[in-house]
């Protein structure tokens, strides 16, 4: 499930049991000059070297390992940028608690193209500054 074309680009890893959803995802990513990849369970993706990626978009509400136990293992494995929660139901997790399992920021499902577009610019445009898990965006994360 690997996105062709410009290795050089920054590559995103998008982590959805949404098939369909993912695919979008991507093909919106590299039509606005983006790598992305897609993985359907978070354990394919601590499998894949996630350390190499730019930011992860890690949906909470997966079959198997849930998306914040994903988060917590990435973030203790060394992980610094920026780990984007993805969900339908994203207002009932709150800030805090998707801060202690190592989420950066989160979107609520539909998701915003722009406001997706505008949070991964904002991390990708910063010369070296890994993000701590800590830093949120108050319009994404909920109180």
């Amino acid at each position: 499930m690997s996105a062709t074309g410009n290795e050089s680009r920054a590559c995103v890893a998008i982590v959805d049991d949404d098939e369909e959803m993912t695919l979008i995802l991507q093909e919106f990513l590299e039509i606005k000059g983006l790598s992305a990849e897609r993985f359907l369970m978070a354990e394919t993706l601590l499998a894949a070297t996630p350390l190499r990626f730019a930011a992860i978009l890690l949906d909470i509400h997966l079959p198997g390992m849930w998306g914040t136990e994903c988060g917590s293992e990435l973030r203790r494995r060394g992980y610094s940028s920026p780990i984007i929660a993805i969900s339908g139901n994203i207002e009932i997790w709150g800030q805090k608690n998707l801060q202690d399992f190592g989420f950066t920021y989160a979107l609520g499902k539909p998701l915003d193209p722009i406001q997706l577009l505008e949070l991964l610019k904002k991390h990708l445009m910063r010369s070296s500054g890994a993000s701590s898990g800590a830093e949120t965006k108050e319009s994404a994360m909920p109180p």
